[in-house]
């Protein structure tokens, strides 16, 4: 008993440890997301293309901020599987399945936007960025609607609301008899107000970066 005692503690730093890692992870990728988005949209606004060396004259030379791409991607992949590896253990939003469909929709709304109002081109539709747009929020849109059906599906079979799986359909039910008053329903909702949170730190911290390096 007394062992027990004494690993408590230790047992609730380890738990407390976890749960900031899905937070620094669900911040970390929201950050790196942004970066990305704004850089996308700094390229768009120089027609879409540039381009740096060469024996010729390039009309759009690459910004020096175009470093933000890579570094984002190869980031943004680390902040993800620092989520996943802490989120499967102790609960909490797990981003392996929502990065798909926030990368694919976000990018997807930035070619739908310049494709009506890409600047200095003629009125009308860029046919190209939009057709890429729709082709982009179509491979975010639907599997983010097979994602939510199966949340809400596991969730009428009184699923732990706490989502520990791998994939959301592999939350953990709750067992037979136990009762709804009897669950910790206050620990869902504050997880919920952190990973927003941290969500909007990500986003606005993501804005704020990428506005100081590309002065």
């Amino acid at each position: 008993m007394e062992q027990n005692r004494r690993e408590e503690p230790q047992n609730i730093f380890r738990k407390g440890l976890r749960y900031l890692g899905t937070f620094l992870g669900v911040g970390g990728f929201c950050f790196c997301l942004t970066c990305f988005y704004m850089a996308m949209r700094g390229v768009m606004d120089l027609g879409g293309f540039v381009a740096s060396g060469g024996p010729y004259e390039i009309a759009h030379p690459a910004p020096g901020w175009i470093w933000v791409f890579f570094a984002a991607v190869f980031a943004g992949l680390f902040f993800l599987l620092v989520n996943h590896l802490n989120a499967r253990k102790v609960g909490g939003l797990n981003l392996l399945v929502l990065a798909w469909p926030a990368l694919f929709l976000s990018l997807g709304e930035n070619f739908l936007e310049y494709s009506f109002t890409f600047p200095g081109s003629e009125p009308g539709i860029v046919w190209g960025w939009f057709i890429c747009g729709a082709v982009f929020i179509l491979m975010g849109g639907l599997p983010l609607i097979f994602i939510v059906a199966n949340f809400i599906k596991v969730l009428k079979r009184k699923a732990d609301p706490l989502y520990t799986g791998f994939l959301p359909w592999k939350m953990k039910i709750s067992p037979p008899g136990l009762q709804k008053e009897d669950r910790k329903l206050h620990i869902p909702f504050i997880l919920l107000i952190l990973n927003l949170a941290f969500v909007g730190f990500g986003i606005y911290g993501g804005v704020i970066f990428f506005e100081f390096i590309a002065k």
